[in-house]
């Protein structure tokens, strides 16, 4: 049984497998400061599907020292494969979204400029 499919078309009428993994994510600093925390991530895997909702992971803690947000996520999906999940799958596009809240003793660094 073959994972590997030449043509989209080849997994109509069947239903697939797979996992969404999020480890982590570097999120930008400002002025040499890392001013996230309580961040997440939040992702649909049909961004044009308004009826799809959102998947996500925990909110995690910022550390103050390091721009990088460790998720660890892991998260198994399956999707029938019609027509339109086939047009989605040659053509479309999943979105990955990162949530955060700016720390407060930062807030100067936004007003300032």
């Amino acid at each position: 049984n073959d994972p590997y499919v030449e043509k989209p078309e080849d997994l109509l009428g069947t239903e697939i497998q797979f996992k969404v993994k999020i480890a982590a994510a570097k999120l930008n600093d400002v002025e040499g400061r890392h001013p996230y925390v309580d961040s997440y991530v939040r992702y649909k895997i049909n961004a044009a599907n308004t009826a799809e909702p959102y998947c996500r992971t925990e909110c995690v803690r910022g550390d103050k020292d390091a721009g990088t947000q460790r998720y660890d996520y892991v998260k198994d999906h399956s999707m029938f494969i019609g027509r339109q999940a086939c047009t989605h799958l040659a053509l479309g596009q999943a979105t990955f979204q990162i949530w955060a809240h700016y720390r407060p003793s930062n807030m100067g660094l936004v007003y300032a400029k």
